[in-house]
């Protein structure tokens, strides 16, 4: 495999499919990005083996070919890089890939593509659904407006990357509220409530505490 891109093109498309990535998965090459040079382009996939993500990269294919490559490192690496002209090479013997421009390079260990999971696809199920990014943005945008209205974060523990970004949106937040049932939500990834001021409310009275979790609210 050995193709030409853009560094720009190559930095967003896996940023892209890094969303997909698993970070805590007894599976080494879940934590890898499959990099395909085929038909004239270079397509990005990631698997968590719950959400699989592909993204198609504009290139100059030289051989086509297939690895996979550590998603952390190969990002951090490409981001360093200029906006400039990016060579991806692999070498003749095992799974290393040779990522440079003209005044940098890095060759990363890789792992068989064959052991990559299949990205599972909606062939032969429910027509897709299309809509525009437009109008998509504006039904999150509204979503998390009116999660603020109500003053409810919603939590979510499927896994830890998802929730942080959550997380990471309502930074500013001083109000919480946790509904009996959720799952679990694990320290490192909750909201940082530790040290704020807090009120249980147990029928018509209401007690300001001090805690350092979440107080359920009695119906």
């Amino acid at each position: 495999m050995k193709l030409t891109c853009k560094q720009q093109d190559l930095a967003r498309g896996l940023s892209t499919v890094s969303h997909a990535v698993s970070t805590r998965s007894t599976l080494p090459i879940l934590s890898n990005i499959l990099l395909a040079a085929e038909n004239g382009r270079l397509r990005l996939s990631a698997t968590n083996l719950e959400i699989g993500i592909t993204c198609w990269v504009p290139a100059n294919i030289q051989e086509e070919g297939s690895t996979t490559s550590p998603s952390r490192l190969l990002t951090d690496f490409v981001n360093t890089l200029p906006p400039t002209e990016v060579t991806l090479a692999l070498q003749a013997s095992g799974q290393s890939l040779k990522v440079s421009d003209q005044r940098s390079q890095a060759t990363i260990r890789g792992m068989e593509p064959g052991e990559f999971p299949a990205i599972p696809t909606a062939d032969g199920g429910q027509p897709p659904l299309t809509v525009s990014a437009g109008e998509l943005k504006a039904m999150i945008a509204e979503w998390w407006r009116q999660a603020e209205v109500h003053k409810v974060l919603p939590l979510d523990d499927r896994f830890g990357p998802r929730f942080a970004e959550n997380a990471a949106r309502t930074h500013h937040r001083r109000q919480f509220v946790f509904h009996a049932g959720v799952g679990h939500i694990p320290t490192e990834v909750a909201p940082d409530i530790r040290r704020r001021a807090t009120y249980a409310q147990v029928g018509k009275e209401k007690r300001f505490v001090l805690r350092k979790d979440v107080v359920p609210l009695d119906p």
